[in-house]
């Protein structure tokens, strides 16, 4: 049966547990996947195989706490990789390359001791991040009328948190690896990674509307409204600056772009 066509508190026979609600997810069910390992592996499967499984676990709780473990075990490490990687071994984005720009090269002395110290701040920003994250999403949610079932920002922590680290790292670590692709292999690495982002973006549209009991679009949408304004907001600010700034700000500008040559 389609996603959409169910009523919001209906659930599939084989989503059910003996309760009648949900299964929780299988991180958060000991009693019926018994074995650490297999737990996060079933997490895992479950949410790059059955979406509505996967959002109708994450709304059965309000509990953030199973969430934050599941990302501090299996996200954290991964940011922390990803940026130690990039510090040590910085690549040129493809647009920079276009304009010329010579490649950047590894840093040493106190720009490397930078780089490193920055790391251990990493568990900071990346809380700051994940709670501005989700109140963007919860207020996207609510614009479009998705958060009717009143299961609130709980639920949204616990979706961006067990999202983020079941599928974001897979993508973020392809990522990490196709963007040092030598020549044109790099384009395509990033065309690559560019597609799986979009599709892994509207896929989470899915779960994230499960999890709140609403319909796919609204899921979508919801995750979209803030980026949508966001653009938005720079949009109208560059714009602004563009059509006030004249001749000097353009001139300006195209010499940011070319490295001030």
């Amino acid at each position: 049966m389609d996603i959409d066509s169910r009523l919001p508190t209906e659930l599939p026979p084989e989503a059910a547990g003996p309760d009648g609600l949900s299964r929780p997810l299988p991180f958060e069910d000991a009693g019926g996947n018994p074995g650490f390992v297999a737990r996060v592996w079933a997490t895992l499967r479950c949410f790059w195989t059955d979406a509505a499984r996967a959002g109708e676990g994450l709304g059965r709780s309000s509990q953030v706490g199973p969430a934050i473990r599941f990302y501090a075990l299996l996200g954290l490490p991964a940011v922390v990789l990803v940026g130690l990687v990039n510090v040590l071994w910085p690549v040129q984005p493809w647009f920079l390359a276009a304009l010329g720009q010579p490649k950047p090269a590894g840093p040493e002395g106190s720009a490397l001791l930078i780089g490193l110290f920055s790391l251990l701040l990493a568990p900071v920003f990346i809380a700051l991040v994940l709670a501005l994250t989700g109140l963007l999403y919860q207020c996207g949610l609510w614009m479009v009328g998705g958060a009717k079932a009143g299961l609130g920002l709980p639920v949204t922590y616990r979706f961006l948190l067990y999202s983020a680290a079941a599928l974001g790292v897979p993508v973020g670590l392809a990522d990490l690896a196709l963007a040092r692709l030598p020549g044109p292999l790099h384009i395509l690495g990033v065309l690559f990674t560019l597609g799986a982002q979009l599709g892994i973006f509207f896929y989470q549209g899915v779960i994230f509307a499960r999890a709140h009991r609403t319909e796919t679009w609204r899921g979508v949408l919801g995750l979209l409204m803030p980026l949508l304004l966001i653009l938005l907001l720079c949009g109208g600010c560059f714009g602004a600056l563009w059509a006030a700034g004249g001749e000097e700000f353009r001139d300006a500008l195209t010499k940011g772009l070319r490295g001030g040559v």
